[in-house]
């Protein structure tokens, strides 16, 4: 068992899913409950995704493991020896997820010093890391991250907990509406859709740069999921990787 302090929460704009991405070839699969119990107190990790050549007996722990986390397996088969294949695909999906503006923050499970410049690109765009590795992490990956989790058997590491960051400018401000589905129609003009379905993190961050003060609990509930729930002309799915979404519901 490997024992591991509690980490508050500290990830904003509770609507949005965060993003776990684990180096397999990496991080040993023993480590995968506890890469799961640090990402999940601070968030709700709809996004997890382990890279790896999975054809190597090696890392058969982790195929195992997958299925325990609803982890998907992005299988990378080098062409030719000595190539980092795993490690480039996953600072790919990683620069996706980030332009993409559909997730709130990272958690890296690597203890390879290659992926520092990626975290501090990450956190130059205004999202939260965290870092998670063995001992054997160098200072420089460390020190990328907000904060960074060492796994150890023995005794307890340091909490995952992550800064904050620094909100957008806001295009406008102005007086909160009275009414919530006023914020959402005004939001919902220039947002793309994909088969007439709207991000709900995408909604979340148009809302907040023209109110930067908006909160669901002004309209009476905890979450900008909730408060569509609530509202009469609109519906919501989960769907995989890609987080919350709805759309008004003359789609149907």
């Amino acid at each position: 068992m490997h024992f591991l302090t509690e980490a508050a929460p500290v990830f904003p704009m509770a609507d949005l899913p965060i993003a776990v991405l684990i180096d397999a070839e990496n991080i040993p699969s023993r480590y995968a409950d506890d890469i799961m119990r640090i990402a999940k107190t601070n968030g709700d990790p709809i996004i997890r995704r382990c890279y790896g050549d999975f054809t190597n007996r090696n890392l058969k722990g982790w195929v195992d493991a997958a299925p325990q986390h609803s982890m998907n397996l992005h299988l990378t088969v080098p062409v030719t020896a000595q190539k980092n294949v795993a490690d480039i695909a996953l600072v790919i999906d990683a620069m996706d997820l980030l332009y993409s503006r559909q997730v709130r923050g990272f958690v890296l499970a690597t203890s390879d010093s290659d992926f520092s410049r990626l975290a501090s690109r990450l956190r130059e765009a205004g999202l939260p890391v965290c870092g998670i590795g063995e001992a054997k992490a160098n200072a420089a990956f460390r020190a990328a991250c907000g904060r960074f989790v060492e796994l150890n058997n023995k005794v307890p590491a340091q909490p995952c907990l992550i800064t904050a960051p620094v909100a957008p400018p806001a295009i406008a401000q102005s007086k909160m509406p009275k009414s919530a589905s006023s914020l959402v129609d005004a939001a919902l003009k220039g947002m793309k859709q994909e088969n007439n379905w709207y991000s709900l993190a995408e909604l979340g961050m148009k809302i907040r740069r023209v109110h930067p003060k908006f909160k669901p609990s002004t309209y009476g509930k905890a979450t900008l999921s909730g408060l569509l729930d609530q509202m009469e002309g609109y519906e919501l799915r989960t769907a995989q990787n890609a987080g919350a979404l709805f759309r008004p519901a003359q789609h149907k």
